[in-house]
């Protein structure tokens, strides 16, 4: 199945478990991704170099291209966040930008950070964590943060 992935999925430091099953989703094809996406990704790029494996990286995946309904629905979501004290400030850009790109395609999000269910519960479109998210035991991240799903 095809799923939109989140930046938090793709970046650089992704979860133990999330890294497991990214490089198996990338090569059975089920990951597509957005161009802002891919830009976020790329702005962490120490050098051409590794700029070059990220980018080929992405290439390899689905892309599903920006059309004007995604900036305007992306705007009726923060819109309708506002309503919410000061929930619209939980929720990235980028993010609400991804999940209507994912809603108008019919695709499912995949993510790793609490972004997405904060705009779905507004839009009842479907997302899923890329990994079950473990308790936290003494502080920090749950399972650490490890390396990236793409190289």
């Amino acid at each position: 199945m095809l799923e939109l992935a989140d930046t938090s999925v793709l970046g650089k430091r992704s979860r133990p478990a999330v890294v497991a099953w990214c490089p198996r989703a990338l090569v059975d094809g089920q990951i597509a991704v957005r161009d802002i996406v891919a830009m976020e990704i790329l702005t962490s790029a120490q050098g051409h170099a590794e700029f070059l494996v990220q980018e080929e990286a992405l290439a390899a995946c689905t892309w599903v291209k920006v059309e004007p309904a995604d900036r305007d629905r992306a705007r009726g979501v923060y819109r309708e966040l506002a309503r919410r004290p000061l929930r619209h400030r939980a929720v990235s850009i980028p993010d609400l930008l991804i999940a209507a790109a994912a809603e108008r395609s019919g695709l499912m999000v995949v993510h790793d950070d609490e972004d997405d269910d904060r705009s779905a519960a507004v839009t009842a479109r479907p997302v899923r964590w890329a990994a079950p998210w473990l308790p936290v035991t003494g502080g920090g991240l749950p399972e650490g943060r490890a390396r990236a799903c793409l190289w």
